[in-house]
């Protein structure tokens, strides 16, 4: 098989897709903060290589990120 078949193509975008799902359902999900940030990493990572995999996941990433900003000014507000 040629990695440039399109059934390996789909195949490479699905698990993709599939390992970004997973990673922000994970965020979702673990309240270590320090699991997050790794889990984040990752996402990041994931992000760079295959930037438009993320576009279907936009919405869910916006709604962690927002959580994860607003936790800071708040810890910002109680060390003031």
């Amino acid at each position: 098989m040629s990695a440039f078949e399109p059934s390996y193509m789909i195949n490479l975008t699905y698990s993709t897709t599939a390992a970004a799902s997973s990673f922000v359902n994970l965020i979702i999900k673990e309240s270590d903060n320090n699991v997050k940030l790794i889990v984040l990493d990752r996402l990041d990572t994931l992000r760079s290589k295959h930037g438009h995999i993320l576009d279907g996941l936009i919405m869910d990433v916006l709604q962690v990120l927002t959580r994860y900003v607003y936790m800071i000014i708040c810890l910002l507000e109680f060390y003031r």
